[in-house]
């Protein structure tokens, strides 16, 4: 009888290369594995995905930590900038956003949305009097 394999004894190094450079790819090879083998455990495994975004930010903390000390010593870094963007962009991102979410709307008010007859919450656009605006100019 053989002993039962141990499908996720890669987890700790993997986790462990993930908390050192927040890169997929460099952990998933560290770990002798795929990423994609990497994702599909994430994805069936809850207490896997929460080591995993804990690794991830344990990573950025030291990017965080290794921008500020370039800030600190008067270097300036594109790349610190668009490492630090892309990794906590609620932080350093651009503050731009758009809603996507149309899931909800019938295939009419997507028409209309796009026609620019609705406003964002699905409500038609106000006569506007004063401005000439009106129905007829919105194409109804």
């Amino acid at each position: 009888m053989t002993p039962e394999k141990d499908f996720t004894a890669w987890h700790p190094k993997f986790l462990k290369a993930l908390a050192e450079r927040p890169i997929i790819t460099r952990a998933a090879r560290k770990a002798g594995i795929t990423r994609a083998t990497a994702y599909n455990h994430k994805n069936a495994d809850p207490e896997f995905r929460a080591a995993w975004e804990e690794a991830l930010e344990e990573g950025v903390d030291g990017l965080v930590d290794c921008a500020w000390g370039r800030a600190l010593d008067g270097e300036s870094d594109t790349l610190t900038i668009f490492l630090l963007k892309n990794h906590r962009r609620e932080v350093y991102g651009d503050k731009a956003t758009l809603d996507l979410n149309v899931s909800t709307l019938s295939d009419e008010e997507l028409v209309q949305r796009a026609a620019g007859t609705l406003q964002g919450d699905g409500s038609p656009w106000p006569d506007i009097p004063e401005l000439g605006i009106g129905e007829d100019e919105l194409g109804e």
